[in-house]
């Protein structure tokens, strides 16, 4: 049988334990704190959250890179179609 128990002691670490019935009718118990455990996950969370703020400014700073691109671009476009625009009207007075 496994099981989590806490401590005893106040503020002290919970326990993995397990027992198990020996072959002579006696039983065993045995127990390991979940302290390094517990600070490894904590590490992890730590470690996970500075990763996601990191890729979370890297996206947004793409964001501004390919929308300040994009913007620019298409200005250029604007200015370079306008006097094809401009050019094919004047050959065609008509149509206006």
């Amino acid at each position: 049988m496994n099981f989590t128990t806490p401590s005893t002691k106040a503020g002290g670490p919970d326990f993995r334990v397990h027992a198990a019935i020996l072959s002579n009718g006696s039983t065993l118990v045995v127990g390991i704190p979940l302290t390094d455990t517990a600070n490894t996950l904590d590490d992890l969370l730590l470690i996970e959250l500075v990763v996601s703020v990191i890729a979370l400014l890297v996206a947004i700073s793409a964001g501004f890179f390919l929308r300040s691109g994009l913007v620019g671009a298409t200005a250029q476009t604007r200015r370079n179609l306008n006097p094809a625009k401009r050019s094919s009207l004047s050959r065609h007075p008509d149509r206006q």
